[in-house]
């Protein structure tokens, strides 16, 4: 007889399987759809044209289980064939439950789960592009019941969030709502950037506001330190001396960012909230913006932004140039003796070191 303790720990470690979040809220992987069937025969279409679930233009309607689909499959032309894809959805959704918004389609499919103590429930929503092929899944409802099935009242506990979902201009805005479960997307605006759905917007509530997300290679700001660390596989975060920001910012808490033998940034956290991102140092040629990347000469920067200017920091007695378009502050660690740029009155008027290499590159 398997004793009270070892069902308590088998509880506690399907818990964690369940809701241990693998990976960063901050993207969702895009994954290519199963083509499960080309189709030439016009009869083939006008025959499942008869047995469509949802219409959603003269290219594209879903019909319910094909060959191997899991329940719901989208019938799409494509020039003179058509294709027959698995959708992860199944044929009892209502129609006005799939829509088609001219470039994505949209809907929630929902799942049960219950085992002795544990009842569980989980909502999707499926984000599906049919022109490249591709579907993004989010999860925006998560539902645990737990309870002692040795207890004479079985009293137990209840976990939930439920994440609403708008599609507008092609972006996820997102409104979040829990009770202690963060598994829900969170709130702040999403969109699909390099073939994956990326979070560019963030919700501050100290501000009431949504504020841009700003990027560095995989990690950003508005990120926790859990985030930061698994964002690269898992990299080492630890506590370090700042040595970036200057008395403007006020009190801040720095943490370094390793991974492997490479010292990826630092993360720079405001004092009064030790759980966010707030400003990254990037410190690796291995986070490049465009063509920009820590080591670049000057000279070399200037031959990409010929019209910049370089600016000394009368704070950090730094020098940097901001680069508007990449949204970041490339910097040279100097000081008066070892100026990069000429100045005169404090007006910039030229190189002075043009071989001089970029020290870091700030994102905030």
């Amino acid at each position: 007889m398997i004793s009270k303790m070892v069902r308590s720990v088998v509880c506690i470690v399907i818990l964690m399987m369940t809701f241990y979040p693998l990976k960063a809220q901050f993207t969702y992987e895009i994954i290519p759809l199963e083509v499960l069937d080309t189709i030439f025969d016009k009869a083939a279409i006008e025959k499942l044209r008869k047995e469509q679930l949802h219409y959603l233009s003269p290219d594209y309607f879903t019909v319910g289980v094909y060959k191997k689909s899991g329940g719901l499959c989208l019938i799409a032309r494509e020039g003179n064939r058509w294709l027959a894809m698995s959708l992860p959805a199944d044929n009892s959704m209502e129609n006005k439950k799939l829509q088609y918004n001219g470039t994505y389609i949209f809907y929630e499919t929902f799942s049960t789960h219950a085992s002795r103590g544990i009842s569980n429930s989980n909502g999707t929503f499926n984000l599906i592009d049919p022109v490249r092929k591709t579907c993004v899944e989010v999860p925006v409802t998560a539902n645990l019941e737990t309870y002692n099935t040795d207890s004479e009242d079985a009293t137990g506990q209840a976990i939930s969030c439920r994440s609403n979902v708008i599609l507008q201009n092609n972006e996820l805005h997102v409104v979040s709502f829990s009770s202690g479960n963060s598994d829900c997307i969170q709130s702040g605006v999403y969109k699909i950037e390099d073939r994956e759905l990326k979070k560019v917007k963030h919700l501050d509530e100290s501000r009431y506001a949504m504020v841009d997300v700003r990027w560095a290679g995989k990690i950003a700001t508005y990120m926790n330190l859990d985030e930061v660390k698994s964002a690269y596989g898992y990299a080492t975060v630890e506590p370090v001396t700042d040595s970036y920001s200057n008395c403007a910012a006020g009190e801040v808490v720095a943490q370094q960012v390793t991974w492997g033998n490479d010292t990826l940034a630092v993360v720079l956290l405001n004092a009064d909230d030790l759980q966010l991102v707030r400003t990254i140092i990037v410190l690796s040629e291995k986070i490049p913006f465009g063509k920009v990347h820590k080591g670049l000469t000057a000279k070399e920067l200037f031959q990409l932004y010929p019209k910049e200017k370089l600016h000394a920091d009368l704070l950090s007695d730094d020098e940097y140039v901001y680069l508007d378009d990449l949204q970041i502050k490339v910097v040279f660690k100097t000081t008066e003796s070892n100026r990069v740029g000429k100045y005169d009155d404090e007006e910039y008027k030229g190189l002075k070191r043009p071989d001089a290499v970029i020290d870091f590159i700030e994102v905030n």
